[in-house]
């Protein structure tokens, strides 16, 4: 350990790891990618769903649900070797093959799921669940025959729960959101309506509620929240 991270604690480094389920189950990871520098930045966006209620000419927003944070990181991936030791410079990979290897943990789609793995971002006291949303890579540095030498990677993640954590989260006894799930390549909000209420009617009220033009052509990977019925 170094004399600054005996002053200032030891060093930590972010880590993404990969899971084929919203469980996270250790015994499930299947794979990790950790950066090598501290990230840039490490953001949280929290927002509050409201609908606009008309009574005359007055306009009154209605409380719906508050969302789940969406996290956003910017890291960058360096091969350049102006760092390192002559020795790590030599096992620095290269910035095509760093970049695959983060891809593969959070952005590749799975074999056995047929959908991109959940992922659990961990950096010190930060964890979040997470699907990722979208990764844009922005490269810096080349050599000269146009090898590039370093990235940046900016990435955004939306925070997810299992049913369990949502319940603890959003107190189920209320009228509020009782039930999210994550729509998949082949799921339609009729039949996820039908599963989460036993009717066959309420799949445009559920549409409604998340604030969709239409009921058709969902995209995967879209969190939609089902709120409870009122007795």
């Amino acid at each position: 350990m170094s004399f600054l991270d005996t002053v200032w604690g030891e060093t930590k480094k972010l880590k993404f790891e990969a899971y084929p389920d919203n469980t996270f189950e250790e015994k499930k990871k299947s794979g990790e990618f950790t950066v090598q520098y501290n990230p840039a930045s490490f953001a949280n966006s929290f927002q509050i769903s409201r609908e606009d209620r008309v009574a005359g000419e007055t306009t009154t927003p209605i409380y719906k649900f508050v969302t789940l944070p969406e996290v956003s990181i910017e890291f960058t991936l360096d091969a350049s070797g102006v760092d390192a030791s002559l020795l790590n410079l030599f096992k620095t990979k290269t910035i095509k093959e760093q970049i695959d290897t983060y891809l593969k943990v959070v952005y590749h789609v799975n074999s056995d799921t047929h959908e991109p793995s959940f992922i659990k971002i961990i950096y010190g006291e930060l964890i979040y669940k997470t699907v990722l949303k979208s990764c844009d890579v922005t490269y810096t540095l080349f050599k000269a025959d146009g090898t590039p030498l370093r990235a940046r990677v900016t990435s955004k993640f939306q925070s997810v729960q299992n049913s369990q954590e949502l319940a603890r989260t959003l107190s189920l006894e209320s009228p509020d959101v009782t039930h999210q799930k994550i729509m998949k390549d082949h799921d339609n909000l009729v039949s996820l309506s039908n599963d989460t209420y036993d009717r066959n009617d309420l799949y445009q009220r559920v549409a409604r509620f998340n604030d969709l033009n239409t009921f058709r052509r969902i995209p995967a990977g879209t969190v939609l929240f089902f709120p409870s019925l009122k007795k």
